[in-house]
């Protein structure tokens, strides 16, 4: 099974080959404890968390150097410059979400194993990368009454 990697601005793609089922998990719960002194805890809704998917890839087919998407990847995973957000992507593929979602990277552990593959000029040819993929929804910022003052002034 393949995935198709694509920033949300649709430029550099990255195809990948599952290398296992990957775990999902997210999108339900959002129950946190309150301790109480000498009672029995509370239960309290704090809201869903995010989806998250950590599943592992390999990109290459042993042939020919995956250097470039490996580095553009990690790229992904940085803000592209001071003050800016990470690149959010898109996922297409054989995933276990039913619906388009952006993510965002949250992890990369690139594993030494079997799977990597390297040319003679050391170069990576296929590597296997554990990707830890997070649901990006946008921060809303709530004004409060003295914000409301503020800005009226």
């Amino acid at each position: 099974m393949s995935i198709l990697v694509t920033p949300a601005d649709g430029s550099g793609a990255i195809r990948f080959r599952q290398a296992g089922p990957g775990q999902r998990s997210g999108g339900v719960g959002g129950w946190e404890p309150v301790p109480r002194a000498r009672r029995l805890e509370a239960i309290e809704w704090t809201g869903t968390p995010a989806m998250q998917w950590v599943v592992p890839l390999v990109v290459g087919n042993g042939r020919e150097s995956v250097e470039t998407e490996l580095s553009r990847l990690e790229r992904w995973g940085r803000p592209r410059s001071v003050g800016k957000e990470p690149t959010k992507v898109r996922i297409t593929g054989a995933t276990p979400f039913g619906k388009q979602i952006t993510w965002v990277i949250a992890d990369l552990v690139f594993e030494d194993d079997q799977l990597l593959i390297r040319n003679t000029a050391g170069r990576r040819t296929q590597q296997q990368v554990t990707v830890t993929f997070r649901q990006y929804v946008e921060a809303s910022v709530v004004r409060g009454p003295a914000s409301k003052s503020k800005a009226g002034r």
